[in-house]
């Protein structure tokens, strides 16, 4: 690829197995969406410090692509589906710049273990990181205000993790079926847990709800076995049941 081109068009790669290994020059700034899609030859990529975007589903079913740097600190765009099914990436920091991790970004990367997440990032989109099965700690970075919906579904190996402070939406399934999950902290911010949010969590076992929650979504921690939930005593008077089941205890502060 010559030095001078400034975009990788869409779909210019796609399917293109036999491709592993390419130069990209630094003159380029932009990804096109499925640029490299299903590019299952390609093992590592780095991304200079002139790239600003990376398309929709850019490199999206790579499944030997187990190593990429990106050195740029200017991205403004990582779009959806942009590492989908990446089922070898077994690491990545996404740049400062980045405001939004949109929907499906990292969905079924399940080698992925360590991702780290800049301050600035203030969403994680829906299903961005579902189906992370090797994913064991992740920080979440105080701008964060929402997880979406089924952003950390079956991801079986994530033992704990703390919302920060300035979170006040845990969406639909968030955290359902994370069977590893242990440990999990609330924030004073929050003010809403979606359905299912914490369904099937089997080995969390205690759980604080703050004040300023004002609503809990129907099943939010049905199925999580003997769970010890507290609960602030604004809530004496919720019908429970929407949302605990029978094996779980509970107390008011």
């Amino acid at each position: 690829m010559p030095e001078g081109v400034t975009k990788i068009g869409d779909g210019a790669f796609w399917g293109y197995s036999r491709l592993t290994d390419i130069a990209i020059p630094s003159s380029v700034t932009e990804i096109g969406n499925y640029a490299f899609s299903e590019c299952s030859g390609i093992g590592s990529i780095t991304l200079s410090s002139s790239v600003t975007e990376i398309g929709d589903g850019a490199f999206w079913g790579c499944r030997n692509l187990n190593n990429i740097t990106i050195s740029a600190d200017k991205i403004e765009k990582i779009g959806s589906h942009a590492f989908s099914e990446c089922s070898g990436l077994r690491r990545i920091a996404i740049p400062t710049g980045v405001e939004e991790i949109e929907d499906h970004t990292f969905y079924g990367c399940e080698s992925l273990k360590d991702i780290t997440i800049p301050s600035g990032v203030t969403q994680i989109g829906e299903y961005t990181f579902y189906a992370c099965r090797s994913l064991e700690s992740i920080t979440i970075p105080s701008s964060i205000t929402q997880i979406g919906n089924y952003a950390f579904s079956w991801c079986d190996n994530l033992k704990d993790i703390t919302i920060p402070e300035g979170v006040i939406r845990i969406g639909d399934s968030a955290f359902s079926w994370c069977a590893g999950l242990n440990e999990i902290s609330l924030p004073s911010t929050i003010t809403q847990i979606g359905n299912d949010a914490f369904n099937k969590c089997a080995n969390l076992k205690d759980i604080t709800i703050p004040s300023s929650v004002i609503e809990i979504g129907h099943g939010a921690f049905y199925g999580c076995g003997d769970i010890r939930i507290r609960f602030p005593e604004k809530m004496r008077d919720w019908n429970l049941s929407d949302f605990i089941d029978s094996d779980a205890s509970y107390a008011f502060y």
